[in-house]
C-alpha cells in the first residue's frame, strides 16, 4: 500500500498537485514586496490553475452540493475589481459620487467629455485585479486536491516561514550592510527575511504559529509515539524558531501579535489534543515552551526596549487613518478604486495630509478598503470573518456532528481558522494581504479550513476495500 500526498492520487491531480505546488513557491519567494516582474508573470500560472481546478471541480468527482459554494471566494476576490473597471456612459460617471468636480476640472482643462470607469485609475485597479489570481488559482486547486495533498502545500508554507526566520536573524548579525536584503526599500539592520517590510515577516511567522500547533497536535494524535518521531521533534523546533524569530524582527505590531498568537497556540493544543498520545508529550511540551519563552525574552527586551521610539510612522499612524477617512468622505461609501489610496489621499490637499515619513499605505487595511471600494468591499470582509467564526467555532467545539472526516485533521483547520483572524487582526494597523506571499497563504488557509469539493472514493488495499477521506 502507497502512502503519502501522493497514494490515492490520479495522474490528473497528481499534475494539478504539482503546479499548484511551483505556483505556490513562486509567490511566496517572489512576493514578498509589491508589484514585483515576479507577480506579474505568476499571474499567468494562477490564471492556468483556475481554469484547471475549474475543470476538475466541474466533473463528476465532487459534491455538488459543496462545489458551487468554493467559487464564492475567487469571485469575492475578482467581482470588485471588475466591475470597477467597468466603462461607463459619461454621464453615468460623473452621477458617481464625487466625480462631480472632477469632471469640472476635466472641463476647465480642455479635455473632452469621455466614457469613464468606477475607479479614477484604472491601471492601479486592473494590477489588483491580476494580483488576486494567484490566490484564487491556489484555492480553487487546493480545494480540488485531496487532504494530503493540501497538508503537503501547507508544509511548504512553513518550510519557507523557517527560511525566511533564518535569513531574519542572519540579516540582524551581518547588520544594515548585509547582502540578504532583496528589496531597495526595505528596514535595513533589522529582520525582514524574505520580505521587504519587518512587520509582514512578523505577522507571517505569528501567523503560521498556531497552524504549525494544529499539525503538530494532528501527528500526535494518529501516532502514539509522538517521542520517536522525526516530525513532531521538527515541528516542535519550528514552532520555538518562528516564535523566537518574530521578536526578533523588534516589531511592535509584530510583538503583539505574536502575544495573541501564542494564546491562539495554546487554544489549538488544548482543543486539538486526545487521548493517548499527548500523555506522554506533556514533558517535551513543557520543555519546548520554557526554551521558547527563555529565548523570546533574550531577543525582546532589549530589542523592544530600543524600539519603542524608533518608528516615525507610529506616532502619524492615527493622524494617517483620520486623514484616509477624510479622503474617503467624496466617496460617499461608493469607493474610488481598488488601488487608487495615494490618487484620492493626494486629492486631501490639506497640510495635515503631509508626513515626514513616505505614506503608500493608510496602514489600517480596513480603513484603506473604505477608501478604495466603500460598502461592497466591507461588506465581504464582514462575509468572510463571518465565514472563518462560523469554521472556528465547529472545531473549537469538536462538534462530532459533523462528517468524521472533516474532524480527522481537527488541529489543523483549527490552527487554519485562528491564524487567518491573527492575519484579520494584523490589518488593523498593517497592510499584510496586500502583499502576495500572505494572500496566497491565506487562500491556502481558507481552502484547508472549508475542506474539499471532492467525494470520498473506495480503494482496494489487498483483499480489504478501504474508504478513503479526502480531508
Amino acid at each position: 500500500m502507497r502512502h503519502g500526498p501522493h497514494a490515492d492520487a490520479s495522474g490528473a491531480t497528481r499534475a494539478l498537485f504539482a503546479l499548484s505546488s511551483i505556483t505556490l513557491v513562486l509567490a511566496l519567494f517572489l512576493g514578498g514586496g509589491q508589484g514585483s516582474v515576479g507577480e506579474q508573470l505568476l499571474a499567468l500560472s494562477g490564471l492556468a490553475l483556475i481554469l484547471i481546478a475549474g475543470f476538475r471541480i466541474g466533473t463528476s468527482d465532487v459534491r455538488r452540493d459543496r462545489a458551487r459554494w468554493f467559487w464564492l471566494l475567487p469571485a469575492a476576490l475578482m467581482v470588485l475589481p471588475l466591475l470597477q473597471l467597468l466603462p461607463l456612459p459619461y454621464s453615468a460617471w460623473t452621477m458617481l459620487p464625487g466625480r462631480g468636480a472632477i469632471a469640472a476640472g476635466l472641463v476647465t482643462a480642455g479635455v473632452a467629455p469621455a466614457a469613464g470607469a468606477w475607479t479614477l485609475v484604472p491601471f492601479a485597479t486592473e494590477q489588483i485585479l491580476w494580483s488576486a489570481v494567484v490566490p484564487a488559482g491556489v484555492f480553487m486547486s487546493a480545494v480540488a486536491l485531496q487532504g494530503s495533498q493540501r497538508r503537503a502545500l501547507v508544509a511548504i508554507v512553513l518550510a519557507f516561514a523557517a527560511i525566511s526566520a533564518l535569513i531574519g536573524l542572519w540579516q540582524i548579525m551581518e547588520g544594515p550592510d548585509s547582502a540578504l536584503y532583496f528589496y531597495r526599500v526595505t528596514n535595513e539592520g533589522e529582520a525582514v527575511g524574505l520580505f521587504a517590510n519587518r512587520n509582514h515577516l512578523a505577522g507571517l511567522l505569528a501567523a503560521s504559529l498556531p497552524v504549525a500547533a494544529g499539525m503538530l497536535a494532528d501527528r500526535l494524535r494518529h501516532h502514539p509515539h509522538g517521542m520517536r518521531d522525526l516530525r513532531v521533534w521538527l515541528l516542535t523546533a519550528l514552532i520555538v524558531l518562528l516564535a523566537v524569530s518574530a521578536t526578533a524582527t523588534h516589531s511592535r505590531a509584530g510583538f503583539g501579535l505574536l502575544m495573541v498568537s501564542v494564546v491562539a497556540t495554546v487554544v489549538v493544543l488544548l482543543r486539538a489534543r486526545s487521548q493517548g498520545p499527548w500523555a506522554g508529550a506533556r514533558h517535551w511540551l513543557r520543555a519546548g515552551a520554557l526554551i521558547a519563552g527563555v529565548l523570546i525574552v533574550q531577543f525582546t527586551l532589549y530589542g523592544l526596549l530600543v524600539r519603542l521610539e524608533s518608528d516615525p510612522l507610529d506616532q502619524y499612524r492615527w493622524q494617517l487613518a483620520a486623514n484616509t477617512l477624510q479622503a474617503a468622505e467624496p466617496a460617499h461609501g461608493t469607493g474610488f478604486g481598488l488601488g487608487t489610496f495615494l490618487y484620492a489621499y493626494d486629492e486631501i490637499g490639506e497640510e495635515s495630509a503631509d508626513m515626514e515619513p513616505y505614506v503608500n499605505h493608510a496602514h489600517d487595511d480596513y480603513v484603506e478598503l473604505w477608501l478604495e471600494g466603500g460598502l461592497p468591499a466591507l461588506a465581504l470582509i464582514v462575509a468572510a470573518l463571518g465565514l472563518v467564526g462560523w469554521q472556528l467555532r465547529k472545531y473549537v467545539r469538536g462538534d462530532e456532528e459533523g462528517r468524521r472526516d472533516e474532524m480527522q485533521y481537527r488541529g489543523l483547520k483549527l490552527g487554519a481558522s485562528l491564524s487567518l483572524l491573527l492575519i484579520a487582526l494584523h490589518s488593523i494597523v498593517d497592510y499584510p494581504l496586500r502583499t502576495l506571499t500572505i494572500a496566497t497563504y491565506a487562500s491556502l488557509l481558507a481552502a484547508v479550513l472549508l475542506g474539499s469539493v471532492r467525494r470520498r472514493r473506495p480503494v482496494r488495499d489487498g483483499w480489504v476495500e478501504k474508504s478513503v477521506r479526502t480531508d
